[in-house]
């Protein structure tokens, strides 16, 4: 009853605060000559918003509500219109956009795309992939006080249940209070606040456990719990430089495995392999471990040591020391090899793959290549779109991938605007254990329109797809929301991609320096 009543004291304290703020001739007069603004929170965790210009309140851009919110407030645009406003690398006339400063426009005409014209009358487009980035660029900075002079904006669930990836229930702090199972959880506290036995326990981490634990009830290997500390050290690997061993690893059947190791990096260095189990980390099992905490014991200051104990897929272990390093990677190099063949080399698919895949594409078009190596191998993936855009290059503007969401009447294809300038060029695509989610659409989607010959070992087998989602007291949560299929509808989630012409590497050939896959690929393009 106590609790009841402090959770309900609590609710009409903030509705009263929030209610003072609303009505507030300041605030308004703020709200007013920012609207249309991005705002970067300066002194809080870094938070962006966007003030609404219809009715001058501020909603948080994040990866997740990004997309509803925009489609709900943007200004219907046809594309001849939208191609009088310049694109940020473009020198035309910029007055046509100048008037729309600080709108979000959608593309009525193509297929629903978004963009956001800025202060200066350029305009950028906003997707999943690149919104923070772009948006911290953008954003005016703007203090705690100032900001908490604007209100804050709600859209409701059932408005956003039509764009969001997944569906939001209505859940009332009142709700939970009388639901039975959410008491026993309150009673199940108070028992260990008031008879657990070690002193010094801490309600913070008593809910960060708990926020775990729901997490972790999933049962999914691939949704993640992350704390300020690790998801701050999460968002650095996603930079392209950090200290560490320079391996992607998870968790697969129960076993901690071993994605792929970047190239050059002190893990592929020391010998670790694509598909090795973890055994130990410094003689401590992984047995039971989460990804979270063997990462954290993988990962280090550069020049310090890590004990691996590895079991390789001939079923031989090994301890094998690793120092760790500072590990940085580009997603792609490219090269032409003898008898002219184009080679290139996807070590990941970051924010930048779809430019410089480009530039790798035109590099081979001016010299005229008679045919190409895609090599895909230890390529653990990364953002979608660039799959999707890297794919087009092959098969044109055609679906890349299909999206199931929890809804099984939500289904999205994924169309790359790509043209298929590299289509008619014979192409050779190498995976192995190490290819997984982007690799894994690329490979998917080419194999089934026949466009390429895949050579090598099955892939990884990750066909799901994650959304970051960052929580107000500076954690994130990595979350599954839906399952990805090829355009021909097969899943690849824990099946893997059987290729075409199946060729192992032979552990002894690997010592040696021999690479029995790239050899073959390199054979029958001759």
């Amino acid at each position: 009853m106590h609790m009841k009543r402090r959770l309900v004291s609590i609710i009409l304290i903030i509705i009263f605060i929030l209610g003072i703020g609303f009505n507030n001739a300041q605030a308004s007069e703020l709200a007013n000559r920012l609207k249309g603004r991005l705002l970067l929170q300066v002194e809080s965790r870094g938070e962006i918003w966007y003030v609404n210009p219809v009715d001058n309140a501020r909603y948080e851009i994040t990866i997740l509500n990004s997309l509803p919110i925009f489609r709900k407030f943007a200004l219907g645009i046809s594309t001849e219109d939208l191609n009088k406003i310049p694109l940020i690398h473009q020198s035309i006339s910029r007055s046509f956009g100048l008037n729309l400063k600080g709108k979000l426009l959608l593309d009525v005409e193509s297929r629903g795309r978004i963009w956001y014209v800025d202060f200066d009358g350029f305009r950028h487009e906003v997707r999943q992939d690149n919104l923070l980035n772009i948006f911290q660029k953008l954003s005016l900075g703007i203090s705690n006080k100032d900001l908490n002079q604007i209100p804050i904006g709600v859209i409701e669930s059932s408005e956003v249940k039509e764009s969001i990836n997944f569906e939001i229930q209505d859940l009332s702090v009142e709700s939970l209070i009388n639901d039975s199972s959410f008491q026993s959880f309150w009673e199940l506290w108070n028992l260990i606040k008031q008879k657990y036995v070690s002193s010094g326990l801490d309600d913070a981490d008593l809910l960060e456990g708990a926020k775990r634990g729901l997490v972790e009830s999933l049962g999914d290997d691939y949704s993640i719990f992350m704390d300020r500390e690790e998801s701050s050290e999460f968002l650095d690997d996603l930079s392209g430089q950090f200290e560490g061993i320079g391996a992607e690893v998870s968790i697969k059947n129960g076993e901690l495995i071993v994605v792929a190791p970047l190239p050059d990096m002190p893990a592929e260095k020391a010998g670790i392999l694509a598909g090795d189990i973890i055994l130990e980390i410094d003689e401590k099992s992984s047995l039971g471990m989460t990804l979270n905490k063997a990462v954290s014991l993988i990962k280090g200051e550069k020049g310090t040591p890590v004990i691996l104990k590895v079991k390789h897929k001939n079923e031989t272990e090994e301890d094998i020391t690793v120092i760790r390093g500072l590990v940085t990677y580009a997603s792609l190099t490219y090269e032409i090899k003898e008898n002219n063949i184009g080679y290139i080399r996807m070590i990941r698919f970051n924010i930048d793959a779809s430019s410089i895949f480009k530039e790798a594409a035109d590099y081979f078009l001016e010299n005229d290549v008679s045919g190409i190596i895609l090599d895909l191998r230890n390529n653990p993936g990364g953002y979608m779109s660039a799959a999707i855009d890297l794919a087009g290059y092959w098969v044109g503007p055609e679906n890349i991938v299909t999206e199931k969401y929890k809804d099984e009447f939500k289904i999205e294809e994924h169309i790359s605007k790509q043209e298929a300038v590299l289509g008619s060029i014979r192409t050779m695509v190498l995976v192995n254990g190490g290819s997984a989610s982007a690799s894994e659409i690329v490979a998917g989607a080419l194999q089934d329109y026949g466009s390429v010959t895949i050579i090598g070992e099955k892939t990884f087998g990750k066909g799901s797809v994650q959304e970051l989602r960052s929580l107000s007291d500076g954690s994130y949560i990595k979350l599954t929301i839906a399952k990805w299929y090829t355009p021909n509808g097969h899943s690849i989630d824990g099946e893997g991609i059987l290729p075409d012409i199946l060729i192992e590497n032979i552990l002894e050939d690997y010592n040696n320096g021999i690479d029995t896959q790239l050899n073959r690929a390199l054979e029958l393009l001759k």
